[in-house]
């Protein structure tokens, strides 16, 4: 890649050597040059970034593979306010958000956080104490009118439900995307 912003590069090997724990044995040489020379995968982790995601590297086994995942403490600030998909978007008869994280997810091409990702991320991390994560819904709970959502309270995880046509400013979305 020929242009790439300096700070935002900056930040994500700050946070890369910062964390070693979550990638012991991946360097940094490595991971810039994968991100850099793919446009894809710079804007993801970029978009990521810009919305308040922290996303750094972390190599667990239940991604099968290298992904950046938002890490941030709190719900990604620039992903709140969202309902789960756009049919239950376009299905709220008043006061609609803008936009919903099935939404999100496809215009940044990132992967929604599943509750068994969601989890074993939770170990590594601590976050989401004080907001929630929307995550990926199993069919069989979605067509019944579900949506699930995860957060860490009294030290351990939750997973809870709600209408996917339900937003609150304290709910965002985690995502991932491989490298």
């Amino acid at each position: 890649m020929e242009k790439y912003d300096r700070a935002f590069m900056d930040t994500i090997e700050k946070r890369f050597k910062d964390n070693m724990d979550r990638h012991p044995n991946i360097k940094w040489d490595f991971v810039k040059s994968s991100i850099l020379n793919n446009p894809d995968l710079y804007d993801a982790i970029f978009a990521m970034e810009e919305t308040g995601g922290e996303p750094d590297l972390v190599d667990l086994e239940i991604f099968k593979g290298l992904v950046y995942v938002d890490l941030a403490d709190k719900s990604p600030v620039g992903r709140r306010s969202l309902c789960y998909d756009k049919k239950a978007r376009q299905e709220r008869k008043e006061n609609a958000p803008v936009s919903s994280v099935e939404e999100e997810i496809g215009d940044f091409g990132i992967k929604l956080l599943s509750e068994e990702k969601y989890i074993a991320l939770a170990e590594i991390a601590t976050f989401d104490t004080k907001t929630t994560s929307w995550i990926k819904t199993p069919d069989d709970i979605r067509v019944k009118g579900g949506a699930l959502f995860a957060g860490r309270r009294f030290d351990r995880i939750f997973v809870y439900y709600n209408s996917p046509g339900s937003y609150y400013k304290d709910r965002g979305f985690r995502a991932y995307i491989e490298i």
